[in-house]
């Protein structure tokens, strides 16, 4: 996904493991720049540049606008992640922490800042159970829970593990471990 075009490619991997990858097609946005997207699950989440939220099919057709965000959220970009969590979405900042657009009765949406205040680097979904990791710059390694909403901080000195940087990336490797990657350590 670029500012202006999806790009899809056709993935091969070989005898040896090498991997080809193939031009399949090139779309350009309806919605126009985009300042950042991520993909969530089957879909698609992305913010133009005039702050609207959209969420699209995984391939970014059936683009729909969600919401447009307030000029005060949109000066907190960069973004580093978007996240749709039941009716709700999350957004975070690299420098603003993170946000909740909760949907209201009347289908608009309100925005909530949460616990974490400082920057976020990224959002990691757990598959196997219902929890939102959060690598921050600051705060050390968050998680979020069920609803309503709980972000917890587990602090470096808690972990089963050494970490005083803070974190920038978290992945959970195809034997369930989950992997922190930090400034320094």
């Amino acid at each position: 996904i670029t500012r202006t075009h999806t790009l899809e490619a056709i993935l091969e991997t070989d005898a040896d493991g090498n991997v080809t990858a193939t031009h399949a097609r090139k779309t350009s946005h309806s919605m126009g720049r985009l300042e950042t997207a991520k993909v969530d699950g089957n879909h698609l989440l992305m913010v133009d540049e005039e702050g609207i939220l959209y969420e699209a099919d995984g391939d970014g057709s059936h683009a729909r606008s969600v919401c447009r965000l307030s000029a005060q959220m949109r000066a907190l970009q960069p973004y580093s992640g978007i996240m749709r969590k039941g009716h709700d979405f999350l957004l975070s900042f690299y420098s603003g922490g993170v946000f909740r657009l909760r949907k209201t009765a009347n289908g608009t949406y309100t925005e909530e800042p949460t616990a974490i205040r400082c920057g976020v680097f990224e959002m990691f979904r757990d598959r196997k159970q219902d929890i939102i990791w959060i690598a921050t710059d600051g705060e050390g390694l968050c998680y979020l829970t069920h609803e309503p909403y709980e972000l917890h901080n587990e602090l470096y000195s808690r972990l089963p593990f050494e970490i005083s940087k803070p974190v920038r990336a978290i992945v959970r490797d195809a034997n369930n471990d989950l992997w922190i990657a930090t400034k320094g350590d």
